[in-house]
């Protein structure tokens, strides 16, 4: 049998071979399915403008509710910014470019205006945008334009009425408002209030504990040595200074009000640390209100600490028995002196006093402790420390604090072991013997005085 040409296959009645002709125009030919995804709307083509513009507003409104979640935030105006409504708004919705908005103040909501933007991205992974408003014929961050936004309309509110003329303010800026048409909706408006809560409104732990963080606050501070707070390297038995931040001073001049709980805080606070110099200047400069919130002093005078304590700290006794030389130029500058810093420390009433005993000789630990417990106005609890470094009760170092409970052998025990020594004898004790100073303090009831019920750990 023939075979049948593919012209004349599966041919219906009524058509003639080579009606399907395989070679005829493409646009002839019946249409098939395509199998591939339909495309993409094109943002080349005009009639999906409206479709771009919305798909840039989002996108632009997004970056905006990231600026809003981390910025230099005004800790004053409350309010919502959003895109100027209306397509073909000439706007350009992209970063780094000008775009028009609307600015509400939710103090007045019904007083919007149209505000010029400029957002920025992130200069670097984890950074902020920056936001700029037009102002004038110039562009101004974002915290100082709404900053003079809510004193510009606190200002209004609190002027007073002259002939209506506020009545007619408002009505202008409601008309004016109203001009822009419908409020805009939830979707296209983001929130401007402040990221944090304004700081005097925070509890005074927390202010305390950032203010602290912003002067470097560290145990101690040294009065006359640095401008920064130190703290002890135990591991090396030294001071080591804490950065270079904002100086206590300038933190008293933020405020006055805030001053009323700071000064206190920091005084209470603080461990103030003195050697054998800088202790009644800091007294006269703190003043009788702050040197009453002192709380906690170190004192550290090394090898000279009884000499050191005999001359300006000891009671009037003490000092006539061993009648110190000093070259202080009139003679009596020294008496002044002493009377001075003995009028400052009674008025002191201490929480805790440390006493760092590095660079004592061990025989004279007694008579220094004794000295320094009794001549503040009080102190409740008295620490050993060796370099800053916490020595206890049971050191054997600290042994000889019982060893001698009375004034007269005390003194006894410094003048045995300096006597004849210039530093601390004046010429008329050094024509004195030995026998004449016991007399001396044989006949003062005061040398009889018990001192190891002031020793307190």
């Amino acid at each position: 049998m023939a075979r049948r040409s593919d012209s004349s296959f599966n041919l219906l009645p009524g058509m003639r071979p080579g009606f399907l002709n395989t070679n005829a125009p493409a646009a002839l030919r019946t249409p098939r399915k395509s199998t591939r995804p339909v495309a993409c709307r094109s943002p080349w083509n005009p009639e999906n403008s409206l479709w771009v513009e919305e798909k840039e507003r989002r996108l632009y409104l997004q970056h905006l509710r990231e600026w809003s979640f981390n910025h230099d935030s005004s800790p004053h105006f409350h309010g919502s910014i959003s895109l100027y409504y209306g397509y073909g708004s000439g706007s350009e919705f992209k970063l780094g470019r000008p775009v028009k908005c609307i600015l509400t103040d939710s103090a007045s909501p019904d007083a919007r205006k149209v505000v010029l933007i400029q957002l920025f991205e992130p200069r670097y992974k984890g950074g902020r945008y920056r936001l700029l408003l037009r102002s004038g014929a110039g562009w101004i961050p974002g915290r100082q334009y709404l900053d003079n936004e809510f004193f510009t309309h606190r200002k209004l509110q609190h002027a007073k009425p002259a002939n209506g003329h506020s009545e007619e303010v408002d009505r202008y800026k409601k008309i004016k408002s109203e001009l822009l048409g419908p409020k805009p909706e939830a979707k296209d408006t983001v929130i401007i209030r402040p990221l944090f809560r304004h700081f005097t409104r925070l509890p005074l732990e927390i202010q305390q504990m950032i203010l602290g963080y912003s002067v470097g606050k560290l145990e101690l501070y040294r009065p006359g040595q640095s401008t920064r707070f130190s703290s002890y390297l135990r591991s090396a038995a030294k001071l080591r200074l804490g950065e270079k931040v904002t100086k206590l001073s300038t933190i008293f001049l933020i405020s006055k009000s805030l001053n009323e709980h700071l000064v206190p805080w920091i005084y209470r606070s603080t461990t103030f640390h003195f050697g054998t110099e800088g202790f009644t200047n800091f007294m006269w400069l703190s003043g009788p209100v702050n040197r009453a919130w002192i709380k906690k002093v170190t004192l550290a005078f090394g090898e000279h600490a009884p000499i050191h304590c005999i001359r300006w700290f000891a009671p009037d006794p003490i000092f006539d028995l061993f009648d110190p030389p000093l070259t202080l130029y009139p003679r009596a500058m020294q008496y002044f002196w002493r009377c001075q810093i003995q009028d400052l420390v009674r008025e002191l009433h201490l929480s805790i006093l440390s006493v760092d005993i590095s660079g004592l000789h061990m025989q004279d630990i007694p008579f220094v402790a004794q000295i320094l417990r009794k001549c503040f106005g009080s102190v409740e609890t008295l620490n050993f420390t060796w370099c800053g470094t916490p020595i206890h009760r049971g050191d054997a170092r600290l042994g000889n604090l019982d060893a001698m409970d009375t004034w007269a052998q005390l003194c006894g025990d410094i003048i045995g072991r300096n006597f004849r020594d210039t530093v601390y004898f004046s010429a008329a004790r050094m024509e004195a013997s030995m026998e004449d100073l016991s007399k001396e303090m044989a006949g003062n009831c005061f040398f009889s005085e018990r001192t190891n019920i002031f020793l307190k750990f």
